[in-house]
């Protein structure tokens, strides 16, 4: 269910900040997902745990809040590291953060590119603009999602029961920080994704 026009005002408000017209649009189409994603971390050890979809607002407002504060930190280094991919990101310009580490720059009603930031020396242009960064309709992103989390949830069940030969954990991979959600959707022994994953790096 998505946001009233009152509340997307709201939640601008509290940012500080004027969202573009193709993510406001896609708020009143869906507030975020309900459904958590899931990180197995194969045979280290770590237990699996759950992290939360596309932001919702109210429900994700701290989080986004303290991304956003993360992303503030070193804006000169951000900036430079982005002027090194060919991108200037102004000094006025809102990051707000839509899924994991994709922050949505906020410039102009017209402008909605995506960044991947990991910190401020690892950052890259993910789109161009939210449309080319989903590439779905809402629609289509919600069913998305719901079919990601199944799969994913089935192969962390199938490690975790054991039913594949120690061979096959030969197969698990890392994918690399930027890896889009849909390439990481088709790649089926993969199970882990992002930069950072509760605190630990994705690479190890």
């Amino acid at each position: 269910m998505g946001l009233s026009d009152d509340k997307i005002a709201e939640f601008q408000g509290l940012l500080g900040t004027q969202f573009p017209q193709d993510f406001r649009v896609l708020l009143r189409a869906m507030n975020g997902t309900d459904l958590p994603t899931l990180n197995v971390y194969a045979n280290c050890g770590e237990p699996a745990r759950q992290w939360v979809g596309v932001y919702s607002y109210q429900r994700d407002l701290g989080i986004v809040r303290r991304l956003i504060e993360d992303v503030s930190k070193d804006r000169i280094g951000l900036t430079d590291t982005l002027a090194q991919e060919g991108f200037a990101l102004q000094p006025t310009a809102a990051l707000v953060p839509v899924y994991g580490h994709r922050y949505l720059v906020c410039t102009s009603p017209d402008s909605s590119v995506v960044l991947s930031i990991d910190d401020s020396d690892d950052a890259i242009v993910y789109g161009n603009s939210l449309k080319e960064f989903n590439c779905l309709t809402p629609k289509e992103l919600v069913e998305y999602h719901t079919k990601r989390h199944l799969l994913v949830l089935l192969h962390a069940l199938e490690s975790l029961l054991k039913l594949r030969d120690q061979r096959s954990f030969a197969g698990l991979e890392t994918v690399a920080s930027h890896d889009a959600p849909e390439k990481i959707a088709t790649r089926v022994m993969c199970i882990i994704h992002g930069h950072q994953i509760f605190g630990g790096s994705a690479r190890h």
